[in-house]
């Protein structure tokens, strides 16, 4: 049988490990669904922004 304090932190690893995977499958779905959004934003800001810096030329 395990000592109480073995199964103690066994627990607190096996949370810890579980709480990390859950925190990175969840920022890689937000990643996946946010990612063409945010960068078809940015693409687009970049695109006027260097078609406003060829006008300047």
């Amino acid at each position: 049988m395990y000592s109480e304090g073995k199964v103690a932190i066994l627990a607190t690893l096996v949370g810890m490990v579980f709480l990390t995977v859950a925190f990175f499958l969840g920022l890689l779905m937000i990643g996946i669904i946010f990612f063409p959004m945010i960068w078809g934003l940015t693409y687009k800001g970049i695109a006027k922004m260097i078609k406003s810096y060829d006008f300047q030329k």
